[in-house]
């Protein structure tokens, strides 16, 4: 799974962006941005192909990677899985 990060995304994850890496099958390619809400800070990750959105609320910088990395684990467990 390839996950495309805006620059606002990356900084705040304290990354930065690595050599993309060309897939073939673009199911598996996401963009992802962050945002607010009510002065919460929130990230959008949405499939390229079929537009399918899974939105994190209230996410902190201390805690952002991790945050992230553990809800695209729980949707490569839960629904890749089962593809």
């Amino acid at each position: 799974m390839i996950i495309r990060c805006t620059k606002k995304l990356l900084a705040e994850l304290k990354r930065r962006p690595i050599p993309e890496e060309s897939e073939g099958d673009t199911f598996w390619s996401r963009h992802a941005n962050v945002f607010r809400i009510e002065r919460r800070k929130c990230v959008l990750i949405t499939n390229d192909t079929t537009l399918f959105a899974m939105f994190i609320p209230a996410l902190f910088s201390d805690t952002a990677s991790v945050t992230l990395y553990s809800a695209v684990k729980v949707v490569r467990k839960r629904f890749f899985h089962k593809i």
